[in-house]
């Protein structure tokens, strides 16, 4: 496919080549929130990507959400992105992604309590929820919390080991 080259990146999630370096580049549009942070990346088996990130007005406040969006195989710009969560009581932060023997993509991610007054940080409320795309991340079902915990945190995505194992941190 062949790619404009780079006049210089725009929000709309353009791929551009850029010819100085040999590589190709494109600025994902955030959504509309004023922040985004911890992007994961994955690519699917007949090689479309999937992005997801977190977003919202600040980290740790209850309008973090987890944001998507898709680059289908051979396309000229990412697709716009999509909030996948949404939790009014909770910020969803630190998303990862895993394609699992079900077949489907598993967004995995923390959800804490928003702010408290005087409190800067609430991970000590965060628990880990799972949201699944049978569809390659056009389309997501409701979370489920699968580590219920209080504190339990992560920010990687799942492994499986060489045995079978998995594992997830």
């Amino acid at each position: 496919m062949q790619y404009a080259k780079l006049p210089g990146l725009t929000w709309d999630g353009t791929i551009y080549q850029n010819g100085d370096m040999g590589v190709l580049e494109a600025l994902l549009p955030t959504g509309g929130y004023p922040t985004a942070h911890a992007p994961a990346m994955l690519e699917l088996p007949e090689g479309d990507l999937l992005c997801c990130w977190f977003a919202g007005t600040y980290e740790g406040s209850a309008d973090i959400h987890i944001i998507c969006s898709l680059l289908p195989k051979d396309a000229a710009a990412w697709l716009p992105p999509v909030d996948i969560s949404g939790d009014p009581d909770r910020s969803e932060q630190n998303p990862s992604l895993f394609y699992g023997p079900d077949h489907a993509v598993w967004a995995m991610y923390t959800a804490q309590l928003d702010r408290q007054e005087g409190k800067d940080n609430m991970q000590y409320t965060a628990v880990v929820r799972c949201q699944k795309s049978t569809d390659g991340g056009r389309t997501w079902g409701p979370y489920e919390t699968v580590f219920p915990e209080e504190g339990t945190f992560c920010r990687q995505p799942i492994q499986i080991l060489s045995n079978g194992r998995w594992i997830y941190a």
